[in-house]
């Protein structure tokens, strides 16, 4: 008997939907404060503090001493259509708000060829707010996701000519990402529960390097392969229905990709510069599961190609007031899936294209002697489309939006 009500809450999540799960951002940020303005485009302009963790041969610029603070806010809104094919349709709406520290750094010259950097940033947050549902539309059980992976980075910048300047960083990455369900079942089952925590710990470096002409930026940066040392620990209820949702391992490692960024920038005149990243982070297989329960079953961990676009312009001759603008595209490293099997029992999961977030975003920055303000907005969305072939054909039409505000203040020490 037990094992049977264990198949029947398997076979019916499987023919659940899980809102947005798969959608949990797991790409490595790259941290570049007022440049976010530009959809954080900007790996050949990065100076001071914003180079640290973007790329530390920019912390050749640095004059004096430089202290930064960066944070965040946003609202996650989601919607999901399904449609049976016995006629029958509904549309979920969910919706969350979240607020992040982002990061914190200090920037320092030494002499006029050597520039130092040490700071704390956010590098990893997965998030999930999500309702299970039976394709009736029941919910079955409540599921959340939260947590984050932070670097302690310190990092150094060398002039080696006038054009020509290098820089490498050393992280320490740790964090604890903690996953948990939460039994619904038109609240017959609200005494079940789950609760998975992954806790990360590792070393991560990357290298870059700059060529500086009168109006030309190029870099290059590379970040090796870094494997972070993953302890899980688990808790349940007294009935243990979801204990098959844990993942099979207690201890694994994870790899941090890795990761090649190139990034071009151009200065017109004195008014206007735009400027273009590609980076490619390459991720390799692994068994995590930073959810209690995964889509499909387990993450598709899939390579991702992001590109930034970005514009600063200076609209007034005599007022330092930059207009940002930026674009960019997200690979996200989760796929929505086709399934196909038998009555209601999935028999397999065929990937098809990998989602892709695309990112507006608008930013300035204010200067008040020492103190530099820059903020903006940033809006962006996600979208796919799923069939599931089971005794009723179901067609599900996912969109997920957000929109964020952030800020970053400056300070210069002379």
């Amino acid at each position: 008997m037990k094992s049977t009500l264990l198949l029947a809450i398997a076979l019916a999540s499987f023919a659940g939907e899980q809102l947005h799960a798969q959608n949990s951002d797991m790409l490595v940020r790259t941290t570049l404060g007022k440049y976010r303005g530009m959809a954080s485009a900007g790996l050949a302009l990065a100076n001071e503090a914003s180079a640290l963790a973007a790329n530390p041969a920019g912390l050749t610029y640095a004059r004096g001493v430089t202290l930064a603070l960066s944070a965040d806010a946003a609202i996650h809104s989601y919607s999901l259509l399904r449609r049976n094919s016995n006629g029958t349709a509904f549309d979920l709406n969910a919706q969350k708000t979240s607020a992040y520290f982002d990061d914190a750094a200090i920037a320092l010259a030494f002499g006029s060829r050597f520039g130092f950097g040490l700071g704390y940033f956010r590098k990893l947050t997965p998030y999930l707010d999500n309702d299970r549902r039976a394709i009736t539309g029941s919910v079955l059980f409540h599921q959340t996701t939260s947590g984050s992976i932070h670097a302690l980075s310190l990092a150094s910048g060398f002039k080696l000519s006038e054009r020509i300047r290098l820089g490498a960083a050393l992280d320490y990455n740790s964090g604890t990402i903690t996953s948990a369900i939460r039994g619904d079942n038109h609240g017959r089952e609200t005494y079940k529960w789950a609760r998975l925590e992954n806790d990360f710990s590792g070393l991560s470096f990357q290298a870059s390097a700059l060529l500086h002409t009168a109006r030309l930026r190029v870099a290059l940066r590379a970040a090796t392969p870094s494997k972070l040392k993953v302890q899980t620990r688990t808790a349940i209820s007294e009935d243990r229905d979801y204990a098959v949702y844990f993942p099979a391992y207690q201890q694994l490692d994870f790899a941090l990709p890795t990761s090649i960024g190139l990034g071009v920038a151009f200065t017109g005149n004195a008014r206007w510069t735009w400027a273009a990243d590609f980076e490619t982070q390459r991720f390799q297989a692994s068994p995590l599961q930073v959810h209690l329960y995964e889509f499909g079953g387990a993450p598709n961990w899939k390579n991702a190609n992001v590109f930034r676009l970005g514009l600063e312009w200076l609209p007034f001759k005599n007022a330092n007031l930059p207009l940002r603008f930026g674009y960019a595209h997200l690979p996200q490293l989760y796929a929505s899936n086709q399934a196909g099997g038998e009555h209601n029992n999935l028999v397999r999961y065929v990937d098809t294209k990998q989602n892709r977030r695309h990112l507006l975003a608008l930013g300035t920055s204010l200067a008040l002697r020492e103190l530099i303000w820059s903020f903006g907005v940033e809006y962006s969305f996600l979208k796919w489309h799923r069939e599931l072939q089971l005794a009723n054909s179901v067609l599900d039409d996912f969109r997920e939006v957000q929109y964020a505000i952030f800020s970053t203040l400056e300070y210069r020490l002379h």
